[in-house]
């Protein structure tokens, strides 16, 4: 005899729901603005660091060295979160 499926033995449809993929959008233009900030960022201070304006400390440009190494890891972190989203969308 036949067994009724119940809810929990339901296949999942294949692919994302509409609102996951709009989350997903979301959070990918997100990232992405966020990535871009980040590398505004560490350009900025690449320039300054190459071309330390007259008077600026040794403390100061050893601070920003620190902010451009901190700032590359978070570029990192946030293109490998990029990825993940983007595979999911795919």
């Amino acid at each position: 005899a036949a067994r009724a499926r119940g809810p929990e033995e339901r296949p999942r449809p294949a692919g994302l729901s509409k609102n996951e993929r709009v989350r997903l959008e979301r959070l990918l233009a997100d990232l992405e603005a966020r990535i871009e900030a980040a590398e505004a960022r560490r350009t900025d201070i690449e320039r300054i660091l190459t071309e330390p304006p007259p008077g600026m400390g040794g403390a100061e440009l050893a601070r920003l060295g620190h902010e451009f190494e901190t700032v590359g890891r978070d570029i990192e972190v946030l293109l490998r979160e990029w990825e993940s989203v983007a595979e999911r969308l795919a």
